[in-house]
């Protein structure tokens, strides 16, 4: 479990690929450093396992299924991507609970600075609709954001300056496909008001 507070942004060293799996080697001195083999990592949201570590070099797979729901099919050498080690006991959650199961991507429909803060609007997909919600949360490549407003096709979220310059939002741009995961508290509300439902019809 995470908070989607960004802790480094590490860089993409190499990417071996297999037919069932890729392993993405990335660089990032810091978490390597706290880090074993075994640990669990968000890398732009995605939990994923530390398979090898060399230096401060982590070594995780990222399986086919995987790729295909998130951006890390796009990942290429020199590409820097957020990092964030998994909740221990010791730490504050300071964002929100984050599990690193990524529910699809949304695109980035405009991204504008206004005054000292970005406001961004992202396309989300119908079925998605429901669970977004004013003032909820959801993690966007790993970031826990607070919905500004909820449309019927999109939303929109605030960066304060110091999320935007200390992760990979700063080179994000208008048609990028970032990772979403919805709250997970919603979730599970809406699933249970659902089997309601279902049970009273």
């Amino acid at each position: 479990m995470f908070s989607g507070i960004v802790e480094e942004m590490g860089v993409v060293k190499k990417i071996e690929k297999r037919s069932s799996f890729w392993t993405i080697i990335i660089e990032a001195k810091n978490t390597a450093s706290l880090l074993h083999v075994g640990s669990s990592v968000a890398v732009n949201g995605v939990c994923l396992t530390v398979v090898k570590k060399s230096g401060y070099r982590l070594f995780v797979n990222a399986v086919r299924p995987t790729l295909e729901i998130t951006n890390l099919k796009t990942a290429r050498s020199g590409a820097k991507v957020n990092l964030e080690r998994a909740l221990g006991v010791d730490k504050n959650l300071e964002g929100h609970f984050v599990l690193g199961h990524i529910d699809c991507q949304v695109k980035i429909v405009s991204l504008v600075k206004q005054g000292d803060y970005y406001q961004l609007e992202l396309e989300c997909p119908s079925v998605y609709s429901e669970l977004v919600i004013d003032k909820g949360s959801v993690a966007l490549d790993g970031v826990s954001l607070t919905v500004a407003e909820a449309g019927k096709k999109s939303f929109w979220v605030n960066i304060i300056p110091f999320t935007f310059s200390h992760t990979i939002w700063q080179y994000r741009k208008r048609g990028d496909l970032v990772n979403a995961e919805f709250d997970y508290l919603a979730k599970i509300t809406v699933q249970y008001l659902k089997r309601l439902r279902d049970k009273g019809s």
